[in-house]
């Protein structure tokens, strides 16, 4: 869970520093990524 939290941190903090639309963008793949991982550990 430390290491969803920390990857969002990340996100969030990228987000902040670029254009809104690419804001955007880092969003969608934090959920993608984010998403992935869940399964990752679901599956385990």
């Amino acid at each position: 869970m430390d290491l969803v939290l920390a990857m969002i941190a990340l996100y969030i903090a990228a987000g902040m520093t670029v254009d809104r639309i690419r804001f955007s963008t880092v969003l969608v793949l934090a959920a993608v990524s984010t998403l992935f991982i869940l399964i990752k550990y679901a599956a385990f």
